[in-house]
């Protein structure tokens, strides 16, 4: 995938390895975490670090997918979205 814009190339250019984004996580009302075992830009492993700063939170790992599954395949993405929303 490529991505044309401007903010995230520069975003990407200025990343420094030591960031810790789930550290500043925090939320209580319940969240959808939708992850790519595929993703080469956030590893999979963060996904379960997000999980358990979020107390309320679900996660579903797609093993075929990478960095942006509900654009990859929207279809089966949104099922767990629609189950969630649901409260299922």
């Amino acid at each position: 995938m490529l991505f044309r814009s401007h903010a995230f190339v520069e975003r990407v250019r200025a990343w420094d390895a030591r960031e810790r984004p789930a550290q500043a996580l925090s939320l209580a009302l319940p969240t959808l975490i939708l992850w790519g075992c595929q993703d080469r830009f956030i590893p999979p492993a963060k996904a379960r670090e997000f999980a358990q700063r979020l107390p309320a939170s679900r996660v579903v790992v797609f093993d075929d997918l990478g960095h942006v599954p509900q654009e990859e395949d929207p279809l089966r993405t949104v099922q767990p979205v629609k189950a969630f929303l649901e409260g299922g």
